[in-house]
């Protein structure tokens, strides 16, 4: 089994960065190097203050604080990565940034190291295909913000001793996918963010009368809150290749949508959704909504694809998925609320509406077999 002694971390933009202080802070007897191509003094400063912080609060003892100062290297060279057991890439999602990188340091690794990606949206084989067949490879897509979620994505995990040690490390469970279900995580986060968006218009609230209604659901961050946080433009960009087709019309109408809104002047950036929405919605008399019925149908588009998807998928899915999204109760507890009959009825309804048939609704002894 790889002993994972030293980590490389290639990248230290947003995940690069949650990803290191993650690893960093739960194995302090092992070595990191990160590739980091500027404000190399800089950001090692910042970690040895926070570092001292942590020592001064007794979070750390001064024999750990000891290692962790003196067990990471921030560089700028790649031959620093000589000696890795783990590499996690973490860079823009570039194909070609990923498959030159990975290149190289086919080259002077040894065997034994294994490499991940933690892209989101393109093909594991074609990122390491310029590497040994015999390197072990996969994905290792972390979700952002770690702290906040419970599951790691392993998608064409080539070598699960390694992706069983990460998660007894980080003390993260894993949900792993294969064939068209790679990044399906994603997929189903931007069905719901695009099935909140259809309900919005649906029942003519905006976005701002929506998030507070969706507020009981989603306590820690709304579905608008998580296309907000991540950025219309990275959002769109990550989700260009719907590998599960019945839900593909519902993420079109999601694109449609933010590509309007795009249009209209609203920024791609992160954190720029909400208040270009706040500035658009500004005086408009709120009308009068069925809260109710909203989050009835809220709770219904969420169910059946999870029920789908885990009809099709073996493990602990529908756990991953009630995760990633952060829903404040259990799949099994609307379930039991709402029952077979009212959901069934919900759906039928916005498919009605919408015309599109990813909304009908999954067998009720598939309901059955997950949620009771």
């Amino acid at each position: 089994m790889n002993t994972l002694n030293k980590i490389g971390i290639l990248g230290y933009g947003k995940m690069g960065k949650e990803i290191f202080d993650l690893f960093h802070s739960k194995m302090p007897d092992s070595e990191f190097v990160v590739l980091l191509r500027h404000d190399i003094a800089e950001e090692t400063e910042k970690v040895n203050k926070n570092l001292a912080k942590a020592l001064r609060r007794k979070k750390i003892s001064e024999e750990v604080h000891e290692k962790m100062s003196r067990n990471f290297l921030f560089t700028d060279k790649l031959d620093d990565f000589s000696d890795c057991t783990l590499i996690i890439e973490t860079v823009a999602e570039n194909l070609k940034v990923k498959q030159d990188l990975f290149a190289e340091l086919d080259e002077k690794v040894n065997d034994q190291c294994v490499f991940a990606t933690n892209t989101s949206s393109l093909t594991i084989s074609e990122i390491f295909s310029s590497c040994k067949n015999d390197r072990k490879t996969m994905g290792l897509h972390f979700f952002y913000p770690l702290k906040l979620t419970g599951f790691i994505e392993l998608n064409e995990c080539g070598d699960p001793d390694t992706c069983r040690a990460i998660a007894e490390i980080t003390g993260k469970s894993t949900v792993d996918f294969t064939g068209n279900y790679c990044f399906y995580l994603n997929q189903y986060i931007f069905y719901c963010i695009s099935h909140a968006f259809i309900l919005a218009e649906k029942y003519n609230t905006g976005i701002l009368k929506a998030m507070d209604i969706l507020n009981e659901l989603f306590p820690m961050h709304s579905l608008f809150g998580m296309a907000d946080s991540i950025g219309l433009g990275l959002m769109l960009s990550g989700t260009t290749d719907t590998s599960v087709k019945r839900i593909k019309s519902v993420l079109d109408s999601g694109r449609e949508k933010m590509n309007n809104y795009l249009a209209a002047g609203c920024s791609p950036e992160t954190g720029k959704f909400i208040e270009f929405v706040t500035e658009q919605e500004k005086g408009k008399d709120a009308t009068e909504t069925d809260s109710e019925s909203f989050i009835l149908d809220m709770i219904s588009g969420i169910l059946n694809e999870a029920v789908h998807a885990a009809s099709e998928n073996d493990g602990n899915l529908t756990e991953a998925l009630y995760d990633a999204i952060g829903l404040s109760e259990k799949f099994s507890f609307y379930y039991e609320k709402y029952g077979y009959g009212k959901i069934s009825e919900s759906l039928d309804a916005v498919r009605t509406y919408t015309g599109i048939g990813s909304y009908e609704t999954a067998d009720k002894n598939l309901y059955d077999r997950y949620f009771c």
